[in-house]
């Protein structure tokens, strides 16, 4: 290559290598920012579940007893319908819950990755930036 080229070069990666490290460092930083929005989805997730169990509670209250005129069997029928509607809200918040965090876990490990990547390639364009500017001075 003619000296040119070579300072072209090294140009190129003197300015391409920091701005590769610092888009895969964001990259990361973004990913880390992201972890107390994990830990509140997960608080939410739990309230969820207390609102649902409250709710059935508070449903099979007035057949706990037999002071509300029903009898055995109506109340055993009607605790059997709140728990059967529980049990299914449960399972769709469950169900919502796990396909969102699955969703999020992947767009962690990609973001994750994805930053390495660029940091790696930085360091790599930074690096051979210098080789070539070390060669440059020897001759």
């Amino acid at each position: 290559m003619d000296r040119v080229a070579l300072t072209t070069l090294y140009h190129v990666l003197a300015v391409t290598g920091p701005g590769l490290t610092a888009l895969g460092a964001g990259l990361l930083a973004y990913d880390v920012m992201r972890g107390p929005l994990r830990l509140d989805f997960r608080r939410q997730h739990a309230g969820r579940l207390d609102a649902e169990a409250a709710i059935r509670d508070e449903s099979a209250r007035p057949f706990a007893s037999a002071r509300g005129g029903y009898s055995t069997e109506e109340r055993e029928v009607a605790v059997a319908g709140i728990h059967r509607r529980f049990e299914h809200a449960v399972g769709q918040v469950k169900d919502r819950f796990d396909e969102a965090a699955k969703r999020e876990y992947d767009r962690a490990f990609y973001l994750g990755v994805a930053g390495l990547v660029l940091v790696g390639l930085g360091g790599i364009c930074e690096t051979t930036a210098a080789a070539l500017e070390w060669a440059a001075h020897v001759r």
